[in-house]
């Protein structure tokens, strides 16, 4: 079992993010089929352009043969794995209270003066010493919660704790789409924005398979068609 723990504030959940930090996991597995189930909420969404560009980048950074992407039906959360693994997350919380570390007092003014995140991170975005105050009087804070949940275990298997990517990150992670569709840019997600991908459209109708609920990537080769279908009826006698 892996857990994250990240700043809401400059570490916001993204289905980009949630790639680069499974990466580790990923490799250590050296697994050639990726399976993963989530739910429907907006980083999980198969459906999703953003979250679709985020798997083809895991599927092209370990060069799977295989990846498929599962959410659950709506009102079916109880099915998903990560969602009862939460009951067990709680229990290294019970009886934590915590208290970020106080800034000097410039900074503690700044961030008096916004009312929600989004307000922080654009004061921030203009005042590098405020981000980087606001993240170490944060430290403390995740390095308890890591601790907490580093001391679970689940049928004798310790929880390992996965590190927060940085930006950097982020951007080394979707620069294997850029093998695709080098147009490509950070951000990108709307379907609108691509369905004018040529290259990335070409590439989907090759390797995608899309529906309501899932989302899957198969590595092709070129075999003759004869091939194909004796791969498929093996396949299917198999099961």
């Amino acid at each position: 079992m892996y857990v994250a723990v990240k700043d809401s504030i400059f570490q916001s959940f993204s289905a980009l993010r949630h790639a680069a930090e499974s990466s580790p996991v990923v490799e250590e597995s050296g697994a050639p089929i990726l399976a993963s189930v989530a739910n429907g909420g907006t980083d999980h969404n198969v459906r999703h352009g953003q979250t679709q560009l985020a798997l083809i980048s895991s599927f092209q950074r370990h060069n799977l043969d295989m990846l498929v992407a599962i959410n659950t039906c709506p009102g079916n959360s109880w099915a998903n794995p990560p969602e009862r693994i939460m009951s067990i997350l709680n229990i290294a919380l019970y009886g934590v209270s915590l208290a970020r570390d106080e800034m000097d007092s410039r900074n503690e003014k700044l961030l008096r003066r916004c009312s929600n995140m989004k307000e922080i991170r654009e004061k921030a975005d203009g005042d590098g010493k405020l981000k980087a105050a606001i993240q170490a009087s944060l430290k403390n804070v995740t390095g308890l919660i890591q601790d907490r949940f580093g001391k679970l275990s689940l049928k004798g298997q310790k929880f390992k704790i996965l590190e927060a990517v940085s930006d950097e990150d982020l951007r080394r992670q979707f620069a294997f789409v850029h093998d695709i569709d080098p147009t490509l840019q950070l951000g990108i997600g709307q379907k609108s924005e691509l369905l004018k991908k040529d290259d990335l459209q070409a590439w989907s109708k090759k390797h995608l398979r899309t529906r309501q609920y899932s989302f899957q990537i198969k590595k092709c080769d070129q075999a003759p068609p004869s091939e194909v279908h004796k791969e498929q009826a093996l396949r299917r006698n198999s099961f």
